[in-house]
């Protein structure tokens, strides 16, 4: 189990998206080193968990887009019609998720 990983329960609980999504990660990246060391030393709520990846990196000079687009589309994920399918997803996966009690997510 990751840092940080468990939410909080009891009154005011809610979910967090980047946490859900930070949780079932590999590695996370931002724009720029600069940014990365801030959020890594920042003391914000994700800080830990973020500290806890081995390797998180940087594309200062941004992403390969065209081998992006290129697997969206062989994954049938590009376009309209992907981003319908993939909000979709997304939206039946945090469903699944907010119906379970704050005590089942702990050991998420």
């Amino acid at each position: 189990e990751r840092p940080g990983a468990a939410p909080r329960a009891g009154r005011g609980w809610r979910a967090s998206l980047t946490r859900a999504a930070l949780l079932t990660a590999d590695s996370w990246a931002t724009v720029s080193a600069s940014y990365r060391q801030q959020l890594l030393r920042g003391g914000g709520p994700l800080a830990p968990l973020l500290r806890a990846f081995p390797a998180p990196f940087a594309c200062k000079l941004g992403l390969p887009l065209a081998e992006l687009r290129a697997s969206l589309h062989a994954d049938g994920l590009l376009g309209l019609t992907g981003h319908a399918a993939a909000k979709a997803s997304i939206s039946r996966g945090i469903s699944a998720i907010s119906r379970r009690s704050p005590r089942d997510l702990s050991a998420i």
